[in-house]
């Protein structure tokens, strides 16, 4: 089967030797990030310590398909398989969307053309399969890559799963040069949920004791909230553009609630949002800029 495989000859840290892997298998993955591309998922590996792209292939939504090592390279990207498996990797966040039918059909391609190739009785995996992750994702239609036949199957239409809503305030921030993990209110990873470097954000809260910031951030089927540690990759649109008058005052957990520090006469800060006659700002505080939100009036 010929297909068309587009090579950008990636960069790498060090050499990779050929000959370090045996394909027996295929392991199926998903960026977990909504948007991305091969150069994204190659720079956080090399980010991470890595060779380089640690999948062999990399399926972007409209069916483009990308190499990343070489077959005969080991893998990075699933601990038990490095050494006798193909990783393949698709380019979106599947916990909560789900993939383009022009991406299932263009991996479904990939997979056929490797088994003309290995045998047909290769076996596919999830990520999940082999190791404990989410990977590639719930609304991932891993059982029905697993038992089809040929890329000649029809993908079933997959319904996407909508939530409707909007931002509650206009956003304020964008994340710039990398993604984050969504985490609950007490700093814990919810698996499966990130905000990916690029996204336009809305920053509700920054909480000063654990420095974690409320965000609510876009992802393919609506708005959602959640918070992400407090870093200086969050990108305020308007940095300063509030200014304090003549006297020292009070900022507030809530409009009209528990007073929870201050700012001096000229003190700059950023405004979030205004909720009435409050500002919502972020503040520099003993722990660097934009570590503390508060309500002022």
């Amino acid at each position: 089967m010929n297909i068309k495989i587009i090579d950008l000859k990636l960069s790498w840290n060090g050499d990779l030797p050929h000959g370090e892997n045996i394909p027996s298998r295929i392991v199926l993955h998903h960026a977990d990030a909504s948007v991305c591309t091969v150069v994204d998922i190659n720079r956080w590996h090399l980010q991470r310590g890595y060779a380089g792209i640690g999948y062999h292939y990399f399926v972007r939504k409209d069916g483009t398909i990308y190499r990343g090592r070489e077959e005969s390279q080991r893998g990075a990207h699933c601990p038990s398989a490095n050494y006798n498996s193909l990783g393949i990797c698709f380019e979106g966040s599947y916990m909560i969307g789900v993939p383009p039918q022009a991406q299932l059909n263009a991996g479904l391609d990939l997979i056929e053309d490797i088994k003309s190739r290995y045998g047909n009785n290769l076996q596919v995996y999830g990520h999940k399969d082999l190791y404990a992750t989410s990977c590639p994702g719930d609304k991932f239609p891993l059982d029905f890559i697993k038992n089809s036949k040929s890329a000649s199957q029809v993908v079933p239409v997959l319904v996407q799963e909508v939530t409707k809503g909007d931002f509650t305030y206009q956003n304020n921030a964008r994340i710039q040069g990398d993604w984050f993990y969504v985490r609950d209110k007490d700093g814990t990873i919810i698996p499966g949920r990130r905000v990916d470097d690029g996204d336009n954000i809305t920053v509700l809260n920054v909480f000063y004791s654990k420095q974690l910031a409320e965000v609510e951030y876009p992802t393919p089927t609506g708005v959602r909230k959640g918070y992400i540690t407090n870093n200086r990759l969050i990108k305020y649109y308007n940095p300063y553009n509030w200014t304090n008058g003549t006297n020292e005052i009070n900022t507030h957990e809530t409009p009209n609630g528990e007073v929870i520090g201050s700012l001096e006469a000229y003190e700059e800060a950023t405004l979030l949002f205004k909720v009435g006659e409050w500002s919502h700002v972020v503040y520099t505080t003993y722990l660097g800029e934009f570590t503390k939100s508060g309500y002022v009036r």
